[in-house]
Parts: C-alpha cells; sequence; structure tokens
C-alpha cells in the first residue's frame, strides 16, 4: 500500500466576504433592495427637499402596487426596514420617552455630532407614512 503525504493542509480560518454598501453596483439592486437599502446620504440624494425625496419613495411603492398587492407589502416592509425609517422611528419613541419634542430631540443629537434627520425630514416621512397605511 502507498502513503500519501502530500495531503493539502487543513483550512484552519474561514471568512466571510465583506459586505457590501447600498451604493455599490456591483449587484443589480430592484425596487425593493433600494427602499431596505436607504440609509441617511442615500436618501438626501434622492432630492435636497425632504418632501420630494418622500415623494419619490412613495411613487416607487405605487409602482410596486402596480404589479402586484404582494409587491407593495413587500416594498412598505422594506421601506420599513430601512436606516432612514429606523432613525424616524427612534426619534419619535424617543420624544414620547422623555416627553420632549421631537425638533429638541434632534437639536440635542446634533449638537452632540451624531447623524440624525432633520425636523423637515422628519415630517416629511410622518407625512409619507400616512400615505402608505393599508
Amino acid at each position: 500500500p502507498t502513503i500519501i503525504t502530500d495531503r493539502p493542509a487543513l483550512m484552519t480560518e474561514v471568512k466571510r466576504a465583506p459586505r457590501r454598501p447600498a451604493w455599490d453596483t456591483a449587484r443589480p439592486m430592484g425596487r425593493i433592495d433600494e427602499l431596505a437599502a436607504m440609509d441617511l446620504d442615500t436618501w438626501r440624494m434622492l432630492d435636497p427637499d425632504p418632501r420630494i425625496g418622500a415623494g419619490k419613495i412613495l411613487g416607487k411603492i405605487q409602482s410596486l402596487e402596480q404589479e402586484s398587492f404582494t409587491r407593495k407589502s413587500q416594498g412598505i416592509a422594506a421601506w420599513r426596514g430601512s436606516d432612514v425609517y429606523r432613525q424616524y422611528m427612534m426619534l419619535g419613541e424617543r420624544s414620547l420617552e422623555t416627553k420632549k419634542d421631537v425638533a429638541d430631540i434632534i437639536r440635542e443629537l446634533s449638537s452632540q455630532g451624531a447623524s440624525t434627520l432633520s425636523i423637515e425630514e422628519f415630517e416629511a416621512i410622518s407625512d409619507l407614512n400616512r400615505m402608505l397605511r393599508f
């Protein structure tokens, strides 16, 4: 019998591929992916006017609705999972917990150097969410 001594080395370390940023175009993104990957920078690139940016989000969801109610539901769920929406919710929750106005909380966070929505963005998202109810 022959003894094999030239075995390949055992794999000792497995590394996960680094996560790509939302703006990376290496993988094509659909409308639902775009909504899910929405971060503050991407949100602000939609339009300098937050109301117009919110209108663009609404337009994406309405175009999904043209395909099917299921696609619309997926789009709304993706939006509600985005960083922008989570930041909106955090501001609202903190306002309720501390019994402070949202504008005051935004000013506090901004003075601490934290990245946060502006009051205009908060209000535009609030209006958008009213239009997204089923």
